[in-house]
């Protein structure tokens, strides 16, 4: 691990050539050195289409197949070079000072059950219009909130390289981030939350009532897959749902 680089941003890239440009271009860390790491989960990414800038660290990197979105940021991950990690998929994009607001909780804390940082999020349209909705985030999630509903986006997370070495995701037909997060804070860890809107997300239209029970499915699979009992995995299903309709209401 180079010792200048703090923070390394994992990018995984499935054919989104419309939106990369935009993702990367957001990326900043004023005040401290930081990397742009690029997996090319499709096998399709040339760098030569686009112009980041000569002074961007930036690197790309592929495995020999096509790789899920799980594999795509575990390969990020064990590539990285930064002290922290910072998780951001290639159709959303960030605001200015959200790298160092983090940094700078995390190492205030100091403390070793601080697992992961997370933001609020705006949401967006498929063209990247920004809308009136902010889904906000709590000062402090711990394990039995999480377990209520998925209140922590990828795409504004960030940790400690070792932690996410220590809990990779698991590949699968479910929401690998939230059972990810999960066994972070099974053990007594936190995640800490800061409100402010640093993320731009996008929300797509089509087919969104077929995703949504497509989502509640793979949520379900997560509370199993995490090993909570039957009826508790029905009672979550139902605070699941409750948050969800919240959400976006």
């Amino acid at each position: 691990m180079s010792d200048n680089i703090k923070v390394s941003v994992i990018i995984p890239y499935f054919h989104n050539s419309g939106t990369i440009d935009k993702a990367i271009k957001s990326v900043e860390c004023e005040g401290y050195n930081f990397e742009i790491v690029l997996v090319d989960a499709s096998l399709t990414f040339s760098k030569d289409r686009y112009s980041f800038g000569e002074d961007l660290n930036f690197r790309v990197v592929k495995g020999d197949k096509h790789l899920e979105v799980a594999e795509a940021r575990n390969l990020g991950v064990s590539e990285a070079r930064g002290e922290y990690v910072s998780f951001l998929d290639a159709d959303d994009w960030w605001e200015k000072g959200k790298l160092k607001k983090q940094i700078e909780l995390m190492e205030s804390v100091r403390d070793d059950k601080v697992r992961l940082c997370f933001t609020a999020r705006r949401l967006c349209t498929e063209d990247g219009r920004k809308t009136k909705k902010v889904i906000g985030a709590k000062e402090k999630v711990d394990y039995k909130t999480l377990l209520k509903s998925n209140f922590i986006s990828c795409s504004s997370v960030m940790l400690r390289r070792s932690t996410a070495l220590k809990y990779p995701m698991k590949c699968g037909d479910i929401h690998e981030d939230y059972l990810c997060w999960i066994e972070m804070l099974r053990d007594g860890g936190i995640a800490a939350g800061i409100d402010i809107p640093f993320l731009n997300y996008r929300s797509y239209k089509a087919s969104r009532s077929g995703k949504k029970i497509n989502s509640a499915i793979m949520t379900y699979y997560v509370y199993k897959k995490a090993g909570i009992s039957f009826p508790k995995r029905l009672w979550y299903m139902i605070t699941y749902t409750f948050y969800g309709i919240k959400k976006y209401v």
